[in-house]
């Protein structure tokens, strides 16, 4: 079980949190830089990637367990050898699922090259491709305005979804590292072709990029293509829908501010590397990931405002010692090892850690091999799906004039089990819906078409109910098509045929009477046998007799029908 960010009482942690409420996030979705990784590297780094995975830390019950991986710096040399030697050590994990699989390796131009893992009971893959401006290569190489490597685009679907508005756009890049002049410009066109690959997405998509930037601040010209608007003609910039945002909202001079020190992610391992005091590595998303809807980053909590900009950490620089936040209920982001104490050193310098504890840290800084860098993670809500009735009600043959109804229900069949936090519901969307009639005559939707909600619960799940209404006032055949219209990416939707013969029902409705002999809510036989015990004024004419028991019989007769729907003679 994935626990995470739970039961805080630890020292160093802000927001005067003394107890936060247990979580799982199931749809986690990680980026990492894994420093050269090479299947022979799994005796030396191996072990230390299963305690990063799925070590908890006891103190507070935090696990990092992504169910998806963004990762850079695979060897080229034995590509998917490599990525399935790292598909193997996370199979193999304690307290692992087993569940990892590996998309198609793509092998960069350059020194190394991108990949992609994920738990296939998470995630389905559809398709990957290369990321590059015009003709394969153009941009990439060693020359000053060439990017070293190029990117990849993977399409991902969450497990038993098929709609392609469903559908999850994956990017990773691993830019041009140093912070010259000449680097920044060699990193230039990597920003420049993953906003342009953006832009050609539908409008409304899911995509993010998670990536080893190696953007020492925002206001560079490759962080400013993808993620600035600029309504000049023939700039790239000027496609909002292909536009990219920090979730946490804090942008700045991240390099060697201790301003940031609590979303620093590289260098884990201090002294003689650096330490602490860079935000290099990054997952960005796109406008509709920010919406709420569908597909969408969400809080560490309902309630939470993603708007915000992530907790700031203390104004000057503390010493280690200090503590400084690390945790944000508005924000499910974290960069995973870094509590915020440990500015311009290593992450288990003191011997502490306030985020995941000794252990998982220094599990941290061996698989970096010495100048790498920490995973970054973020949350993700699945989309609703509807679940309702298909194909054809059929009333059948039904009296005139009488009230002729049937209840449908409707609930959110997203898999709770398998998406939700906890398995309450949190990080399934609600599900939002209405009626229409889209053919036909003669029915209705008692209380209005809507729009209406319905979130996702455990089973046995609870629904909405809807009753739908027969007009009977007149002989005849009636057919609609009822049409349920919803966010489900699956089916946004679904038509239900409604069919309903309405007779002539018999002699003319009695007057009104006390027909109801036994009392118990109900027109049935049971209420003539009632009367021969009771002698009751059916008729209400203040006068017990034979007439009682005729009105009686010409009232169950006339609900006759209904009867025989109903089960009953």
């Amino acid at each position: 079980m994935r626990r995470i960010d739970s039961l805080l009482s630890i020292l160093g942690v802000a927001c005067g949190l003394a107890c936060v409420p247990a979580a799982m996030a199931q749809v986690r979705i990680g980026q990492w830089n894994v420093t050269n990784w090479n299947a022979t590297d799994v005796a030396a780094r191996g072990a230390a990637f299963q305690t990063a995975f799925y070590g908890i830390n006891p103190a507070n019950a935090l696990q990092f367990a992504p169910d998806l991986m963004i990762l850079q710096e695979i060897e080229d040399a034995g590509g998917q050898g490599n990525v399935n030697a790292f598909v193997n050590v996370l199979n193999t994990a304690p307290g692992s699922p087993g569940d990892w699989v590996a998309a198609p390796f793509v092998l960069n131009q350059g020194d190394s090259s991108n990949a992609l893992v994920y738990r296939s009971t998470r995630f389905t893959y559809v398709t990957n491709s290369v990321i590059t401006l015009g003709v394969q290569g153009v941009d990439v190489g060693s020359g000053p305005t060439q990017a070293p490597r190029d990117n990849q685009r993977w399409t991902m679907l969450p497990f038993g979804y098929s709609g392609s508005s469903a559908n999850l756009y994956i990017y990773s890049s691993h830019m041009k590292a140093g912070d010259t002049g000449a680097d920044q410009l060699r990193r230039e066109p990597e920003g420049l072709r993953i906003r342009a690959n953006a832009n050609t997405l539908p409008t409304g998509s899911h995509f993010l990029l998670g990536g080893d930037f190696n953007i020492q601040s925002s206001s560079q010209v490759a962080y400013q293509y993808m993620t600035a608007f600029n309504s000049m003609f023939a700039d790239a910039r000027n496609v909002q829908s292909g536009q990219f945002f920090d979730p946490i909202n804090r942008p700045g001079d991240w390099n060697g501010n201790c301003s940031f020190r609590n979303i620093h992610t590289q260098e884990p391992t201090g002294p003689g590397t650096g330490g602490m005091d860079d935000r290099l590595d990054q997952i960005l998303v796109s406008s509709a990931l920010r919406d709420g809807q569908g597909w969408s980053y969400i809080p560490f909590s309902p309630g939470g405002n993603i708007l915000l900009p992530f907790v700031s950490a203390a104004a000057g620089c503390p010493s280690s010692t200090t503590a400084t936040a690390w945790f944000d209920a508005n924000h499910s982001y974290r960069a995973f090892g870094n509590d915020g104490n440990h500015f311009n050193g290593g992450i288990v310098d003191g011997n502490f850690n306030t985020q995941v504890g000794v252990t998982i840290a220094q599990a941290l800084i061996t698989t970096v091999a010495t100048g790498g860098h920490l995973p970054v993670y973020l949350d993700l809500q699945v989309p609703a799906k509807l679940g309702s009735p298909t194909g054809t009600i059929a009333f059948g043959s039904v009296p005139q004039n009488s009230t002729t109804t049937q209840a449908i229900s409707i609930t959110n069949a997203a898999d709770v089990a398998r998406f939700s936090k906890n398995g309450t519901g949190w990080g399934i969307d609600t599900l939002n819906y209405s009626f229409s009639f889209v053919s036909g005559s003669g029915f209705s939707i008692q209380g209005g078409n809507g729009p209406f909600t319905r979130s996702a619960t455990a089973l046995p799940a609870q629904a909405n109910s809807h009753t739908i209404v027969v007009d009977t006032s007149a002989q005849g055949t009636l057919n609609a098509v009822l049409r349920i219209t919803s966010d489900d990416p699956d089916a946004p939707t679904r038509d239900i045929a409604l069919t309903a013969t309405v007779g002539s029902g018999g002699p003319p409705p009695p007057p009104p009477g006390n027909y109801d002999v036994n009392g118990d809510g109900q027109f049935t036989i049971e209420d003539l046998y009632r009367w021969y015990n009771l002698f009751t004024d059916v008729d209400q004419n203040t006068v017990v007799d034979i007439n009682d028991a005729l009105a009686l019989r010409r009232f169950l007769r006339w609900y006759e029908m209904q009867e025989i729907i109903n089960g009953r003679r």
